[in-house]
């Protein structure tokens, strides 16, 4: 478990992986943050309940949530390792209701 003042993050080495050569969004890249916070905070609390992913497209919210980020997502938990295909952003439909 993380000491005082520490984030799930900083306790496992965590290592985010961006597709190279792609401009994301800084909202797209706070997504993925996001992602990476929520994903370790259920792994620190059962680590049977968090599973690895290959080539999962999964759309994400950052801090706005009037857009949707759609990422293909690989993550092999063992490690830490999460790797980030960024494919688009649109309005998020959703929000505006």
């Amino acid at each position: 478990m993380p000491l005082e003042g520490q984030a799930f993050t900083e306790v496992r080495n965590i290592i985010p992986q961006f597709t190279a050569g792609v401009n994301l969004p800084i909202d797209a890249i706070k997504a993925c943050v996001k992602f990476i916070e929520q994903t370790e905070a259920q792994y620190a609390i059962d680590p049977a309940s968090v599973v690895d992913l290959t080539s999962v497209d999964l759309p994400l919210v950052g801090r706005s949530r009037f857009k949707v980020h759609y990422i293909t997502v690989t993550l092999v938990i063992a490690t830490g390792t999460y790797t980030f295909d960024y494919n688009e952003s649109a309005a998020n439909i959703d929000s505006l209701s």
